[in-house]
């Protein structure tokens, strides 16, 4: 299966150098796990991201313990065809979830919170950005806690 036919899952949170990064790549990573890799592939976005601007020093220390790589992140800002293309968004916060619905109505019924299959209710990944290692630690947790869950949700799709 080539690239261009496999489904897109995009991620999304405000900057592209925290959150998403490592929601990203731990996604990714339990997906090729859990061989639907075939179908799937992940990418990350912002909604007010600079493009090019690097994975934050704490997101890729966090991450270099997990055995994750984010040294070559590249931010990129949400797009009109990056939402089109994408079979499913998952967003970091509520209020992402709703900023995209506005700007995307014809791609709403796609848009979810990242923790909504795990929680059963609303939850939000938060922000360490300008926190310390332990922030962006606890965030990376919130995030992991939620992949079985959206792997799930795929494996039913």
């Amino acid at each position: 299966m080539s690239i261009k036919s496999k489904k897109l899952i995009l991620i999304v949170c405000t900057g592209n150098t925290c959150r998403s990064p490592i929601a990203e790549i731990l996604l990714r990573t339990a997906i090729e796990k859990d061989a639907l890799s075939e179908s799937y592939q992940v990418s990350s976005a912002g909604i007010y991201a600079s493009d090019g601007q690097t994975a934050s020093e704490n997101a890729q220390k966090v991450m270099q313990a997990k055995s994750c790589d984010l040294s070559n992140h590249s931010a990129q800002q949400v797009t009109q065809e990056l939402v089109k293309n994408a079979e499913l968004i998952l967003t970091m916060t509520q209020s992402h979830r709703l900023q995209l619905a506005s700007d995307y109505p014809e791609n709403s019924s796609k848009i979810h919170l990242f923790r909504s299959f795990f929680d059963q209710g609303e939850s939000d990944v938060m922000d360490p950005f300008g926190g310390n290692l332990d922030d962006y630690a606890h965030c990376a947790k919130d995030i992991e806690a939620a992949i079985p869950s959206i792997l799930n949700y795929l494996k039913q799709g």
